[in-house]
């Protein structure tokens, strides 16, 4: 009898440890996508846009179909996309860690995701030779 419930306990923690590890990979996929979406929304976002100045891991850019100034930016556990003005945009949560550098043109965003799991891309963001 207690072969059985050893047994069976055993059987009970290996189904449970498949579903922590399909829980584990669908967080993953979870995040990729967000990344994926992010990156997608802010490439769009500063198409035809100029930089401007980086300043305390923030990124200063004229965006002039707009004619708006803005800047990239970690905040608390997200990046965001902020005006002059108040309001904010989230470009994407759940960042535990996160800096924002300029080399010149592109603008290199690099994420520690919550779960721990690295995202780094460039975004193509040209100097403008005179100050807007």
């Amino acid at each position: 009898m207690a072969l059985f419930v050893f047994i069976l306990g055993v059987d009970l923690m290996q189904t449970e440890l498949k579903q922590v590890k399909q829980v584990v990979q669908a967080t993953f996929v979870e995040e990729d996508i967000r990344w994926h979406l992010a990156v997608h929304q802010l490439d769009h976002f500063i198409a035809g846009a100029v930089y401007e100045r980086q300043q305390n891991n923030k990124i200063y850019f004229y965006q002039p179909n707009r004619q708006k100034h803005y800047r990239i930016e970690p905040y608390k556990n997200m990046i965001r996309l902020a005006g002059t003005k108040q309001g904010h945009m989230p470009l994407l949560l759940g960042v535990k860690h996160a800096t924002v550098t300029y080399h010149k043109p592109f603008i290199q965003v690099t994420v520690t995701a919550l779960s721990g799991q690295c995202y780094q891309n460039n975004f193509y963001l040209p100097v403008t030779e005179a100050r807007l």
